[in-house]
């Protein structure tokens, strides 16, 4: 798998548009990292923050590299009793609502597994991904099933496809969010759901607290730029509700369903043969020379079933031809001239007017059917 996504400077790490040149907010001497603190004797020199704005998207982030260390979760959230009662409520609450019970759940970047041995107590199938040597022994050694890896490059995860999954205070981390969910996104089923979540930086907005910033969350999330950001990659946004004292921004997701077609494939078979059925043999024309007519057009004649002439009132498309059916498109007086013995009227929300017009000038001198929604109605 491609762990290291190369970013170009100046640029959106998540949309891809372009940083606006001059940074919302910048800091010197600022801490090079929250994690792996120096030890006497070590470097302890400072760097310098700069928070930049997507000019396209609007996401606040980082313009540096991300710590050494981004791929492993840290926490300490097992220490605390009131964060585990939190989330045995929040994932059983989860797994009601979209009948997980029993089903395979995957969470990404598990770091000790504090929250996936909830997940597993709750009821799921539980699996974790964990770029730590270390947390994922410990993981093994409470009889969790986690692998080694951080999920990238749209590789496939052992184990699935999953039916849910969650990111816990971990995505803000990586510096690819396409990618990470993306990849994700590749080893779900087709609905599943999943819990995504990021510190809630809508609080220190309100509040001014200036001292959120730090290098390892290379990402600052407002729930406008949560939205987006999961949008664009793939999944639907149930709700985002802001927990845990308002430091938590908690998003639902949904993977978005494929584009089914099926129903497209059925009208167009369906209105084939209402067409055939109308032309039945007989000399029919066509009225109306727009991209649907052509497009109908292209699939009658897949039948072998002839047009006689496309008629049209706009003097430019007059003289020329159909694409792809290479029908003549005439004017309306060729009704005078070379009568057919039927007419379809395709000419969109003109047709219902073309109908009473021929009607009244023609009486029930043709047969007439016209194109209404996705099917072909004859007029009696």
């Amino acid at each position: 798998m491609n762990q290291d996504i190369e970013h170009k400077q100046g640029y959106c790490r998540s949309c891809g548009g372009m940083l606006y040149a001059e940074p919302a907010l910048s800091y010197s001497n600022m801490p090079r990292s929250a994690q792996h603190l120096p030890k006497p004797g070590d470097d302890c020199s400072g760097t310098d923050l700069r928070i930049m704005e997507c000019s396209r998207c609007g996401l606040l982030q980082l313009d540096c590299e991300p710590v050494p260390y981004y791929r492993e979760v840290i926490r300490a959230c097992g220490l605390s009793e009131t964060m585990t009662e939190f989330r045995r409520k929040q994932f059983a609450d989860f797994l009601a609502e979209f009948n997980l019970k029993g089903k395979k759940f995957l969470e990404a970047g598990c770091g000790s597994g504090e929250y996936l041995r909830i997940m597993r107590d709750a009821g799921t199938e539980a699996f974790g991904t964990e770029y730590s040597a270390d947390s994922v022994n410990n993981c093994r050694k409470t009889g969790l099933n986690v692998l080694q890896m951080f999920p990238s490059g749209g590789g496939k995860i052992p184990g699935g496809p999953f039916d849910a999954f969650g990111l816990f205070n971990s995505f803000e981390h990586f510096p690819s969010p396409s990618d990470f969910l993306g990849t994700i996104r590749a080893n779900l089923v087709e609905n599943a759901t999943g819990i995504i979540e990021v510190p809630d930086f809508e609080g220190s907005i309100r509040d001014s607290v200036f001292f959120t910033f730090i290098p390892d969350h290379l990402f600052y999330f407002t729930r406008e730029t949560l939205k987006r950001t999961i949008e664009m990659n793939g999944f639907d946004v149930l709700r985002i509700d802001s927990v845990w004292h308002g430091n938590i921004l908690s998003a639902t997701v949904k993977r978005r369903e494929k584009f089914h077609a099926a129903g497209f494939i059925s009208a167009e078979e369906n209105f084939r043969r209402k067409a055939m059925k109308f032309i039945n043999g007989t000399e029919t024309a066509f009225w109306g020379a727009g991209h649907e007519a052509l497009f109908l057009l292209s699939s009658l004649c897949a039948t072998g079933k002839d047009i006689k002439y496309v008629i049209d009132s706009a003097p430019f498309k007059q003289g020329r031809l159909t694409p792809a059916t290479g029908i003549p498109i005439v004017p309306p007086d060729i009704l005078e001239k070379d009568p057919p013995q039927s007419i379809i009227i395709a000419a969109g929300s003109y047709t219902g007017e073309i109908a009473e017009q021929i009607q009244k000038k023609y009486g029930r001198r043709f047969r007439l059917a016209v194109v209404k929604d996705n099917t072909l109605e004859e007029l009696q």
